[in-house]
């Protein structure tokens, strides 16, 4: 396996099918990356969409921690890089050819993409743009007391 995506939720009921079904429409491989859906104590139909969709592995992770749901996933990921995105984003369906593509440079250590919001108005999409182009700025200096 390539790729794991990794994607901690909780209560996300109304975006993860379309998260999931732009994972499942990516130009990439199927037999060559998995999709781990990181529950962190849904209370609504997040669980049940979910398993809707065969090739998604649901991980439950009972401490209420996004980082501790991406951790239980990326404990039973079978894939050599790990991707993360969150259940309220839309893949584009380039994303994973992208990152393998990227990653083929051994020197390359970690991939960042430009974000969009799901639903973004103005501050949403200067916010985005903002953090694109300040990871931009840190990581082109290559200066470690940037990192």
């Amino acid at each position: 396996m390539d790729i794991s995506v990794i994607i901690p939720c909780r209560n996300e009921e109304r975006h993860v099918a379309h998260c999931l079904e732009s994972l499942l429409a990516q130009r990439y491989p199927e037999d060559r990356y998995e999709i781990l859906l990181a529950d962190n104590m849904s209370t609504d139909r997040t669980v049940e969409i979910a398993r809707r969709y065969p090739r998604v592995t649901v991980v439950r992770e009972e401490k209420l921690s996004s980082y501790a749901a991406r951790n239980a996933a990326a404990r039973i990921a079978t894939g050599r890089i790990l991707a993360f995105t969150d259940a309220d984003c839309e893949a584009a369906p380039d994303w994973l050819a992208t990152i393998g593509d990227a990653l083929r440079d051994e020197r390359t250590a970690l991939v960042l993409g430009s974000r969009r919001f799901a639903h973004e108005g103005f501050v949403l999409r200067s916010l985005a743009d903002y953090e694109t182009e300040k990871a931009r700025f840190v990581y082109a200096q290559n200066d470690p007391r940037l990192y």
